[in-house]
């Protein structure tokens, strides 16, 4: 979907905030290009119709530019006249910091959420494709590979990705020509982070020998949605007949094909239990 113009892309952030079904949003906001032209459309939206917008910045304290980031934040909300909440994360435990990142900035973002709002994030089609080769490095099931989708929910949140379907170059275009000012998270650039490395090393390198990549990828991860859906359409199905009074009855999943045992349990724990197994977990479980 490249080559809209800006009237384009508005009239897709439009649709996305309709069907998010809320008139009230929270932008996340970076300091760089994606979400500061997000916020910059939701402005213009949110001009002509009934919505109210915010926006939060979550300053991680790793980028050595960390700080110039916090005060373009500051003075884009300023100039729209856009309530800003700044939050920042002093330590998270190195051991898959990314991750543990992520999982901080969303508690702190969540905390700072009011019930009747959805969250705007900047994600773009880059980013999809970028995050299904990061899951797939490590291993994730189709749910896991189905990546993120315009309009999601995580702890009773409503997540609104205006952006998915639209690349970052067409993103950088708009942004030239509205004459948006941004700043690039230099951490951006630390190929020791796994995403950054695929970002920069492993994807460019895919584009030169695969042109239309970003269409492919999208099928790809479409299919992996639709077997996501299958799977926990036919595991709601087998509920009752597999789990009596709260308890998995062993010799009733037995019964079933042997593929279905790791799927269900899975789909079970986390549908009904609210525990999500981990890779390892699941390859340790032998009935």
């Amino acid at each position: 979907m490249d080559n809209l113009n800006h009237n384009q892309i508005r009239e897709i952030v439009l649709k996305s905030l309709i069907k998010s079904a809320k008139t009230k949003f929270l932008v996340a906001l970076s300091g760089g290009i994606d979400s500061i032209l997000l916020l910059n459309i939701v402005n213009e939206i949110c001009k002509d119709k009934e919505y109210q917008v915010r926006a939060i910045h979550i300053n991680h304290n790793i980028s050595k530019n960390a700080d110039a980031m916090h005060n373009q934040c500051i003075s884009i909300c300023d100039n729209y006249n856009i309530q800003l909440i700044v939050k920042k994360i002093y330590k998270v435990e190195n051991s898959n910091i990314e991750e543990n990142l992520r999982n901080e900035r969303y508690k702190q973002i969540f905390e700072s959420m009011y019930d009747d709002e959805a969250l705007l994030l900047g994600h773009h089609n880059d980013d999809q494709i970028e995050t299904f080769l990061y899951r797939l490095f490590r291993g994730s099931s189709p749910n896991g590979l189905s990546c993120m989708q315009k309009i999601s929910h995580r702890e009773n949140k409503v997540l609104c990705r205006p952006f998915l379907k639209i690349s970052k170059e067409n993103i950088l275009h708009i942004g030239k020509i509205l004459n948006i000012k941004y700043i690039n998270d230099s951490s951006n650039n630390d190929i020791s982070f796994d995403r950054n490395y695929i970002r920069k090393e492993v994807i460019p390198k895919i584009k030169n020998k695969w042109k239309s990549i970003n269409s492919v990828m999208d099928h790809n991860i479409q299919l992996q949605s639709d077997y996501s859906r299958l799977a926990h359409d036919y595991c709601n199905s087998l509920i009752k007949d597999i789990i009596i009074d709260n308890k998995l009855d062993i010799k009733k999943l037995k019964s079933h094909p042997i593929y279905l045992e790791s799927t269900f349990i899975k789909f079970w724990l986390k549908n009904y239990v609210g525990y999500n197994l981990s890779k390892n977990e699941i390859s340790q479980i032998q009935l």
